[in-house]
C-alpha cells in the first residue's frame, strides 16, 4: 500500500510519495491541522517544479494555499582525508552570482541507489574515491516549503581519480 490517501493521488505523486516515504498528498494526517483539498501545477522546470496546494484548516474551514517547491533526491558526500580534513568543492552558483564552497553533491538518477550517487558525485565533483561510505542522514532541504529530499554519505579512504565534471561544473575547483 503506498498509504492511506493513495486514491487521491495522481500516478506520479503516488511514485514520488513511495521513493520518499511520504504518505500524504491529498488529504489529513493525524498531526495536520488542516485537510488538502486539492493541489495544481504552476510551474514545471527543468530542476524544480512549484504546485499549489489548496487547504482548509479544521477548526474554522478557513481556506488557504500552501505553495511547495518540488526537487527531486539528491546524494551529498562529507569527504574526509586521511589527515581527518574535510574536503570541500569550489562552484559558481548562478542563484548568488558567485562561487560557493560545498560538498560533493547532486542529483539522482531514476533508479539508482543514493549510496551509488553518492559515490558517483565524489569521483565527478572532487576526483575521489572511497573504500568506506557511511550514510548519516535522509534529510529534508528547506521543509517549511520545499518537497526534496537528501541523502548525506561520510567518505572516507580515499584516493584520487580523474574528475568527470558535467559542463555546468567546469569551473569547479
Amino acid at each position: 500500500s503506498s498509504g492511506p490517501f493513495s486514491s487521491s493521488l495522481h500516478s506520479h505523486e503516488r511514485t514520488w510519495a513511495r521513493a520518499h516515504g511520504c504518505s500524504c498528498a491529498l488529504g489529513r494526517l493525524p498531526d495536520m491541522n488542516y485537510e488538502v483539498t486539492g493541489s495544481s501545477s504552476a510551474y514545471k522546470g527543468k530542476i524544480l517544479n512549484v504546485q499549489v496546494d489548496e487547504i482548509r484548516y479544521t477548526e474554522s474551514g478557513r481556506k488557504s494555499r500552501r505553495e511547495v517547491v518540488v526537487k527531486d533526491a539528491f546524494a551529498m558526500v562529507i569527504p574526509i582525508d586521511s589527515n581527518g580534513n574535510l574536503v570541500t568543492v569550489r562552484q559558481f552558483r548562478h542563484p548568488f552570482m558567485q562561487t560557493a564552497v560545498s560538498f560533493p553533491a547532486g542529483g539522482i538518477d531514476a533508479g539508482e541507489d543514493p549510496a551509488d550517487a553518492a559515490l558517483r558525485e565524489l569521483e565527478e565533483e572532487a576526483g575521489l574515491k572511497a573504500q568506506r561510505m557511511t550514510k548519516l542522514a535522509v534529510l529534508h532541504e528547506v521543509p517549511e516549503f520545499a518537497r526534496s529530499v537528501g541523502h548525506l554519505f561520510l567518505a572516507e579512504g580515499l584516493t584520487e581519480v580523474p574528475t568527470r565534471r558535467e559542463e555546468g561544473e567546469a569551473s569547479m575547483s
